[in-house]
C-alpha cells in the first residue's frame, strides 16, 4: 500500500514552493504593484516589451485612466526596430488598448486604424477590428467604418470573418444587414452563429 506520512508530505510540499519561486519571474510579482503613473511612465521606455506590458497592464488595471488614453494615442504610427517583430507592433497594441478604453476619435484620428484593416497582413487586420469595435463613435463615423469592414465578410480567412462579423454587429446599423444576412447560411457554423448574433445586435440598437 503507498501510503503518505505527514512529515514526508510536508517536505515535498515545501520542495514544491521552492520551484515555484524559482520558476516565477519576480518581474511578475513586481509588475503586479505598479502604480499608474509608472505604468504610464513604461510608454516611454525604448524597450517594445516595456511598452506592450504597460499597454497591455494599463486599460485592465486602470480601465478609467484619463492620463493613459493621450499617451498610448501618441503611440500610434509608433514603430519597432526589432528583430523579428513586427514594425507596426507597438501602433497595433496602441489601438488595441485605446479600444479597451473606448475612446472616441476623429476620422483623420481613425486612419491607422482603417489602416490596420486595409493590409493583407493577418493579424493587423484582427488587431484592427478588434480595436474599431471598442471605440465609442458618432452613428455617421460608425457608418464609414462599417463600409471599411463590409469587404473583409469575404475574405478567405475564416477568422477575419468571423472579427469582421463581430464588429460590424457592434458598429453597423441597418444598412450593415443586406452584407451579413449572406452569411446565415455560410457553411461555417460558426459564421452562422456570428451573423445571428450581430443581426440581433443591430436591430436591437436600431429599434432604440
Amino acid at each position: 500500500m503507498n501510503m503518505c506520512f505527514f512529515p514526508k508530505c510536508a517536505r515535498w510540499v515545501v520542495v514544491a514552493a521552492v520551484v515555484m519561486a524559482v520558476l516565477v519571474p519576480a518581474s511578475a510579482s513586481a509588475a503586479a504593484r505598479k502604480s499608474e503613473a509608472e505604468l504610464i511612465a513604461m510608454l516611454e521606455s525604448t524597450d517594445h516589451r516595456t511598452v506592450l506590458d504597460a499597454l497591455d497592464r494599463l486599460p485592465n488595471w486602470y480601465p478609467n485612466s484619463t492620463k493613459a488614453q493621450p499617451q498610448i494615442q501618441n503611440l500610434l504610427g509608433a514603430k519597432v526596430n526589432a528583430v523579428g517583430v513586427p514594425i507596426n507592433l507597438i501602433s497595433r497594441k496602441a489601438a488595441r488598448a485605446l479600444g479597451n478604453y473606448h475612446v472616441t476619435l476623429t476620422w483623420d484620428e481613425l486612419q491607422v486604424f482603417l489602416g490596420f484593416i486595409r493590409s493583407h497582413d493577418v493579424d493587423d487586420i484582427m488587431d484592427g477590428l478588434k480595436a474599431l469595435r471598442g471605440l465609442k463613435e458618432p452613428p455617421d463615423v460608425e457608418e464609414k467604418i462599417s463600409a471599411e469592414i463590409m469587404p473583409l465578410l469575404k475574405n478567405e480567412e475564416i477568422h477575419i470573418v468571423r472579427d469582421a462579423i463581430r464588429t460590424l454587429g457592434a458598429l453597423g446599423n441597418k444598412n450593415s444587414l443586406p452584407a451579413i444576412e449572406p452569411l446565415l447560411k455560410h457553411t461555417n457554423s460558426d459564421v452562422k452563429k456570428d451573423a445571428r448574433e450581430a443581426i440581433a445586435a443591430i436591430e436591437k440598437k436600431t429599434a432604440k
